[in-house]
């Protein structure tokens, strides 16, 4: 019997590279150091979206209908797109603060192998992380400074007691200071606290509203990001094993410049 799998488990084939093309013959050196991170910064955030399209494909009906599992959906895509934009600002800080790393001569020659339009948003990548939202794009400075927030105001640290009290009072403010709920089994699984869901997604909506910009733009454009990662890290093991010397006559393939569809699957091919 086959073995089953949730769903968009289909990747591509398996591919091989020699344990040299990840480190030196003394051991881990920096640059290599540096692609192992970036490599599971990507896939953080590639499990991340896997998450979160599980619940776009899977949306109730009627979200203004009071439920638990109305509210449980809710409160999860709330929690995933918090992890989303937090990921993605500690990938920020990664590539901030290794950023000398960037001008190792195989780092660039990666770089140089990449198609033009994802070497492009690579670019841009590393330039929201090392110049930290000054004299970026609006639209690339909103970005940063609101994966910043998430990050610290309602993500990864819980003693900002403030930051929920004042999603929480606007939640109370928006429902004209209407009942509160939760559900209290007699397990994890039963129990859930919908209050606290509604106090992070207020603060949230707020956090984007101050920047101007929505919370779709924002997921869109680190997804595009990522995308960028996943290209630089195929030519970066391509270089790094010598596999290079047999792609100069092939074109890499780039981001998709397409205008993608409404809630797009997640999977993707790779050619």
């Amino acid at each position: 019997m086959e073995d089953k799998f949730p769903p968009d488990f289909n990747l591509a084939k398996l591919d091989s590279f020699p344990i040299a093309a990840l480190s030196g013959k003394n051991g881990p050196e920096d640059h290599h150091s540096f692609v192992l991170a970036v490599s599971t910064a990507f896939n953080d955030l590639k499990d991340y979206y896997w998450v979160y399209q599980q619940l776009i494909d899977n949306r109730p009906s009627d979200l203004n209908k009071i439920d638990p599992r109305r509210g449980q959906w809710n409160g999860m895509g709330v929690f995933v797109v918090r992890k989303i934009l937090a990921t993605f600002y500690e990938f920020l800080e990664l590539l901030e603060k290794k950023s000398q790393i960037l001008e190792h001569q195989t780092i660039k020659n990666a770089v140089a192998l990449m198609g033009p339009t994802s070497r492009a948003a690579w670019n841009r990548l590393t330039t929201m992380a090392i110049a930290k939202a000054k004299g970026l794009p609006n639209d690339q400075q909103s970005i940063y400074k609101v994966v910043m927030r998430v990050r610290h105001n309602i993500t990864s640290h819980y003693y900002g007691t403030d930051n929920f009290s004042s999603g929480f009072k606007a939640y109370c403010q928006s429902r004209h200071d209407a009942a509160v709920y939760a559900s209290m089994g007699e397990t994890m699984e039963g129990t859930r606290f919908f209050y606290a869901d509604a106090a992070c997604q207020q603060f949230l909506q707020k956090i984007h509203s101050d920047h101007s910009v929505t919370q779709e733009q924002v997921l869109k454009s680190v997804k595009e990001m990522n995308e960028a990662c996943r290209m630089f890290l195929e030519s970066f093991l391509d270089v790094s094993s010598g596999r290079d010397k047999l792609l100069k006559a092939k074109k890499r393939k780039s981001v998709p410049t397409q205008k993608p569809k409404p809630n797009p699957k997640f999977r993707r091919s790779r050619k």
